[in-house]
């Protein structure tokens, strides 16, 4: 029952969160805009706004504000969620190794590491949006496109630090799961010894020595 229990809560927590994730892909693709992943770093040529997939120098009389509206593109988001997608699988692949294995048919393992998936994505994007707005200091004026990737694929992974409870918390239920398990659903040991020797070889083999002779 702990178990069906635990596994419905990742259930629905990850379909919350795909839904999150996908919603958020697709307003930024129809407003680029409005959710903007782009910096403006002072640089020798003076001040640029960068994108996660574009660049451009800002040149009066256009403002930082015109040429960064301008220069967010419709995959900025959508391409810091793969990146964040792709840094969470690999995470999740790292973190099966400490799951243990149970004689119960439960899916609370592949559960687990599908969470990962869409809150890498989200991590990625809440990530940079944090630096954007100054939370990190010294860390809010990244120079280039790939730098802002790089970061989305560091939080696309640092979203262990979020499961990792959650890790824990699956391995107490998994460990309970397999201290309960009846007997009667442990594997037969006997049952291949039993199908070579044609399955009535244990009872003929007590019979004859309980025969006078």
């Amino acid at each position: 029952m702990l178990a069906k229990s635990f596994l419905n809560t990742l259930i629905l927590t990850s379909a919350i969160l795909i839904l999150l994730a996908a919603l958020t892909a697709v307003f930024g693709f129809v407003s680029p805009d409005t959710i903007s992943l782009c910096f403006a770093p002072e640089t020798a040529e003076g001040l640029m706004v960068v994108c996660p997939t574009g660049q451009e120098m800002v040149t009066p009389p256009d403002t930082i504000d015109e040429v960064m509206d301008r220069t967010a593109g419709r995959w900025d988001l959508f391409t810091v969620e793969a990146l964040g997608l792709t840094a969470a699988a690999i995470s999740a692949a790292v973190a099966l190794r400490n799951i243990h294995g149970t004689h119960t048919p439960i899916g609370i393992p592949i559960s687990l590491a599908i969470l990962k998936l869409p809150l890498g994505a989200l991590t990625a994007v809440l990530g940079l949006l944090l630096m954007r707005g100054g939370f990190v200091p010294g860390l809010s004026a990244l120079d280039s496109p790939p730098q802002i990737l790089a970061w989305a694929v560091l939080f696309g992974y640092a979203q262990q630090i979020f499961t990792r409870f959650v890790d824990q918390q699956a391995n107490v239920v998994l460990d309970r799961v397999a201290v309960n398990v009846p007997e009667d659903t442990a594997p037969d040991r006997a049952a291949p010894v039993r199908e070579r020797l044609g399955g009535a070889a244990p009872e003929s083999r007590t019979s004859t020595a309980g025969s006078p002779d």
